[in-house]
């Protein structure tokens, strides 16, 4: 129905140029001999008229005058007009001129005046009136009122959807810009008001149902200014995606979304270039580990998208795997995938795995990430971390790998917990056996992730959500954040730059308090801190630092070919991290865990263990008991 409804309207558009054309034409003479045509000329406009249609028809669909649509007419359809025209004029011009004598010149400059304007004028009046027809039609209903802050590219893209397309839900009131060179200007016929300060004041004034941010530029700071804002004028706010939507022109009022806790943070985002990335995983045999979990879930995600051979989930846990396989299969049609349920520290099922499928790449994602519980785990920690890591980078090495990338944590730095120096040591497994065999392993190393499983957005939601209190450990206590896609692709971005050896770092930004991100969290759900929901300190838990680094003072950092990207260069020692690899695995079977402090302490000096010796041995204990 609807193709046969679009067929009848090019039709209707197509027969009304052919009387545009026609009546220009005609019109062209009349007006040359003012209104009174001799017959001589009378004959020659019946003779040359069907070559004028079928002159300018075919010019018209040459240049796709016939697909544009009316209420959508724009500069770009009025500069295809002017070329249609321009070019069958000539072509007329010359047939004319070839075939007939005395014919009057001035006729072809008033036919293309007349056609010209006719032809756009027409259009352009479609489009104009449209919205009025509309206003006129859903007078009987409320339309809610609307600001928009920003009167930039963006703010006109979201203001021209709404006149066109949503003029009977939405009355814009206005629109808001800190440039006081626009204040007093219109766009659209709609005013500039004032700057973000003035958007309370105005929003009671007009009585403002819901405020549209359009600005996908913004900077974290100015967007928190234009939030707290929107929050004491107590309207519903929302915001556009982000700036590449503006450039695929994808900005519109139906995928505004709601303002995130990730626009609040003070960091860029990070631009990655998937078409380099792609130019290493198309065609080959991927493999990432941990791929049920939050950045594993993401690479898959990602890496599915870049046109992998084969795609090989593996993770121990059952539930994830299957909902994110369940979820490529649904995304991603033609994806050659295979769920692997598997643990990295059984040697047999890993070598199981190489054998069957042969990866070219390894993302290695799985490993205990959460400090306060790795604490209490701490010899799973080590088992986990450091030989899961183990076992992986051998089988690599055996089964000729191409590249293999692990995930690392800026607990690393100057470790204080199991997890941290668990990773740390991971760290340096991976950059001995790359300098040992000339392997391509490389190691990214970056902070919290925002919206990961156990990270303090979550907690911090599930605690606003029931009525508080939030529970922040301390009120100075700061965190690195970058969000799950950005970590994913730093990941992949790694995989391609890494030449072996390397740890590679984002420029994170400023680190953020956690206790102003649970202030932010709970101003974005509508509600103010203190006053509805409580902010409690609990205290440091063991293995926690106030401040996280992505690098220390033994390692040197460089600058790579991406400017949000940097390199490490450890001096660890390959044979020292070979010969504890062995003693670290006694230490754990035995379930010494006074000496496997002692020697995590010697493998990382830096290393300060937040649980005392003692503890340890009463832990231990109790776990064999």
């Amino acid at each position: 129905m609807n193709k046969l409804k679009r067929t009848w309207r090019q039709k209707l558009v197509s027969l009304t140029d052919v009387f545009i054309i026609a009546f220009s034409y005609a019109a062209a003479f009349f007006i040359r001999f003012d209104g009174v045509l001799p017959q001589q000329y009378w004959d020659m406009l019946k003779k040359t008229l069907p070559l004028v249609l079928g002159i300018r028809m075919a010019a018209m669909i040459y240049f796709r005058i016939h697909k544009g649509m009316w209420k959508y007419a724009s500069i770009e359809d009025l500069t295809q007009i002017l070329k249609a025209v321009a070019v069958s004029s000539i072509i007329i011009i010359a047939a004319v001129m070839l075939t007939l004598t005395g014919y009057p010149r001035s006729v072809f400059v008033i036919d293309w005046l007349l056609l010209v304007i006719t032809l756009s004028g027409i259009r352009f009046i479609i489009r104009i009136t449209r919205p009025i027809r509309w206003r006129n039609i859903n007078n009987g209903c409320r339309r809610k009122k609307l600001l928009i802050v920003g009167a930039g590219d963006a703010g006109e893209i979201i203001l021209r959807d709404i006149i066109y397309n949503f003029n009977n839900n939405y009355e814009v009131v206005g629109l808001i810009d800190d440039d006081p060179l626009k204040h007093l200007k219109s766009l659209h016929g709609i005013p500039v008001l004032g700057p973000g300060s003035d958007i309370p004041e105005i929003v009671m004034k007009n009585n403002v149902d819901e405020i549209v941010i359009a600005i996908p530029s913004l900077k974290s700071d100015q967007m928190r200014d234009i939030v707290n804002y929107c929050i004491k004028s107590r309207a519903k706010y929302r915001t556009v995606p982000n700036i590449s939507d503006l450039v695929n022109g994808s900005v519109k009022v139906s995928r505004l979304r709601e303002v995130r806790l990730e626009d609040l943070l003070s960091r860029d985002e990070v631009i990655l270039n998937r078409r380099k990335q792609e130019s290493y995983i198309k065609g080959k045999t991927v493999l990432i580990t941990g791929a049920g979990g939050s950045i594993g879930s993401e690479l898959c995600r990602q890496v599915a998208g870049l046109s992998p051979k084969k795609l090989l989930l593996f993770d121990k846990a059952e539930n994830p795997l299957f909902y994110i396989d369940m979820e490529l299969g649904q995304y991603f049609e033609g994806l050659e995938k295979a769920p692997l349920v598997g643990d990295i520290c059984d040697r047999q099922r890993v070598e199981e795995v190489f054998a069957k499928y042969r990866p070219d790449i390894i993302f290695h994602a799985a490993a205990h990430k959460h400090v306060p519980l790795m604490e209490h785990n701490y010899f799973e920690a080590i088992k986990n971390n450091v030989f899961g890591t183990k076992v992986l980078a051998e089988e690599a090495v055996d089964f000729g790998v191409e590249r293999f990338v692990m995930l690392s944590t800026d607990k690393a730095v100057e470790p204080m917990s199991f997890m941290g120096v668990s990773k740390k040591i991971a760290e340096m497994l991976i950059t001995a056996v790359a300098r040992k065999y000339g392997t391509k392993f490389a190691v990214v190393r970056f902070g919290n992730v925002l919206g990961s499983e156990g990270s303090v957005v979550k907690i911090f939601k599930k605690q606003i959500a029931s009525g508080g209190p939030v529970t922040v450990t301390h009120p100075d206590i700061r965190r690195y954040f970058m969000t799950v896609p950005e970590a994913a692709g730093l990941v992949i971005e790694a995989g391609l730059m890494g030449r072996g050896g390397e740890i590679f770092i984002l420029e994170m930004g400023t680190q953020a308090r956690i206790v102003d991100l649970a202030r932010d969290m709970i101003r974005l759900s509508g509600l103010q801190p203190e006053k509805d929901i409580k902010i409690v300190f609990t205290g440091l838990r063991k293995g926690e630092k106030m401040y996280e680094m992505l690098f220390d003072d033994s390692e040197s950092v460089t600058r790579t070919d991406h400017d949000k990207i940097m390199v490490v260069k450890s001096d660890a020692e390959e044979e020292l991290i070979f010969k504890a690899m062995e003693q670290l695995e006694r230490l754990v079977m035995e379930r010494n865990a006074e000496a496997l402090v002692d020697k995590l302490q010697e493998l990382v000096p830096g290393y300060m263990p937040g649980v005392s010796p003692t503890d340890l041995i009463i832990s231990a204990r109790e776990e064999i008991i």
